[in-house]
């Protein structure tokens, strides 16, 4: 009986502690700080630091910890500690997200001088554009799969439009930008996005310098669908 009871104490002693987490003592739970890369209705992809890709859910244990987040912005994720290994890295449970800092649509793209992408031609699904180097020294990004769209609203804001659901299959490998060239780049859209209303897009790609974390630039391709 006296063991019995020792196992409700306990039991009741943990629930009470799982009841008590909130968001003003989540900070003592592991955690990370990254990029938000891709944004879905119910996961985000985070560049999380010293991690890399993880897709984390949208819907953690602490309701008000799941604020509106878009690309660009950097977040820190509070959860048990478990991180799966996989591709994109998965997590075990998610307490909460927090946005430390949010994206500025109008300083966080196009930031490098001599770095841009200029759109050519729009055929339906897809965009051809050429990226430009014009720098001194190489650039890498991910492969032609690797981009994401916006779209500019009346108010002249731009949002993230949404993607299908699921997980889609990549491979990792780097495209390289020579200095002082120009290279024809496709974005194709359908698979990932459907089929676009009529408005005004942007296509958004990533390209980083010899070190990933620290040379990060987003740079942008604005198009119209009719």
């Amino acid at each position: 009986m006296k063991k019995l009871l020792i196992i409700l104490l306990t039991l009741c002693i943990f629930c009470f502690s799982g009841c008590g987490l909130n968001m003003n003592n989540v900070g003592k739970k592991p955690s990370f700080s990254g990029k938000v890369l891709e944004v879905h209705s119910s996961y985000i992809l985070v560049d999380g630091e010293n991690i890399g890709g993880v897709n984390v859910t949208r819907q953690p244990v602490l309701a008000e910890g799941s604020p509106d987040v878009s690309v660009g912005d950097t977040v820190t994720v509070y959860y048990d500690g478990n991180i799966m290994e996989s591709y994109p890295a998965q997590l075990g449970e998610v307490y909460a997200i927090v946005v430390t800092e949010k994206a500025s649509d109008n300083t966080m793209y196009n930031t490098v001088e001599g770095l841009y992408m200029e759109p050519k031609a729009t055929a339906k699904g897809s965009l051809t554009v050429d990226v430009i180097n014009d720098t001194d020294t190489e650039i890498y990004s991910g492969n032609r799969h690797d981009f994401s769209l916006q779209v500019c609203t009346e108010d002249g804001e731009w949002l993230d439009v949404p993607m299908f659901e699921g997980e889609f299959a990549n491979t990792s490998e780097a495209l390289i930008f020579p200095a002082g060239e120009s290279t024809e780049l496709v974005f194709e859209w359908e698979w990932r996005y459907g089929e676009l209303e009529p408005g005004h897009y942007r296509a958004v790609k990533t390209f980083f310098g010899e070190d990933y974390y620290t040379s990060q630039v987003q740079v942008t391709a604005e198009f119209d669908v009719e």
